[in-house]
């Protein structure tokens, strides 16, 4: 499954460090208030799973609800309790919440819940995305998981050749798949290289590289330094 933005809406500090370790291909934003996710609902539609609780203090969970489904019926929305009623199931479903989760929400039931939740709506949803939104899911899943992303796996999650994807990504975002992959690797390597004291061959290992030789052949290519001599400049 390619890396999707979820959100989560919960007034509880600590819940997205609970959640994070068994979503970490996906993107997650934790607001603590309604509001504020109203705010950025307004200017960022392209959300594919909320999880809602109903403890919220500013507003009204179920009200909220209903306005985000309003905006966006295909939006797919689990409300979440600690101790759920008979009334507040009710009311989620009346309000057209997808789903209802009376309980903590991590461990591998959370991760099961969001699986079948973005798959159920996976195949339909691509049908009406533009060539944009597929591109930056693309990206968002590289930045991801840049260690093993690979053409393949993404054309199949798309329901797409690996050839029209490739094509698709290179055209619409300047650079091929290859090259925007090592470019994110780079990234990482530089902050590894100039953040910590990781020897090179456990760096190259991080960014998913067999041999350490590879990486520094690829680095070389794009900087014109070696790992060593980018440390030695940068830690100066």
């Amino acid at each position: 499954m390619l890396s999707e933005r979820i959100i989560v809406v919960n007034p509880n500090q600590d819940v997205l460090k609970n959640q994070e370790p068994f979503l970490r291909e996906h993107e997650i934003i934790h607001f603590l208030r309604g509001k504020d996710f109203l705010l950025f609902w307004e200017k960022n539609a392209d959300i594919n799973l909320v999880l809602l609780d109903v403890s919220l203090s500013d507003v009204d969970a179920f009200e909220l609800l209903h306005e985000v489904k309003s905006k966006n019926k295909d939006v797919f929305v689990i409300m979440t309790a600690l101790g759920a009623t008979k009334e507040m199931i009710v009311r989620a479903l009346r309000s057209h919440a997808d789903d209802f989760w009376d309980g903590p929400m991590d461990g591998p039931d959370l991760r099961e819940k969001v699986d079948s939740a973005l798959k159920n709506q996976e195949y339909h949803a691509l049908r009406s995305r533009s060539r944009k939104q597929n591109i930056d899911r693309i990206k968002r899943f590289i930045q991801r998981n840049y260690q093993t992303a690979t053409l393949d796996f993404i054309s199949k999650e798309l329901f797409l050749s690996s050839k029209y994807v490739s094509r698709m990504f290179s055209e619409k975002n300047g650079v091929s798949f290859r090259e925007y992959k090592i470019q994110v690797k780079l990234k990482q390597a530089k902050d590894l290289l100039t953040n910590t004291s990781l020897r090179v061959s456990a760096i190259a290992s991080e960014l998913g590289y067999k041999k350490p030789e590879a990486f520094m052949r690829v680095f070389k290519r794009m900087t014109q330094k070696t790992p060593r001599q980018y440390r030695q400049e940068t830690q100066v």
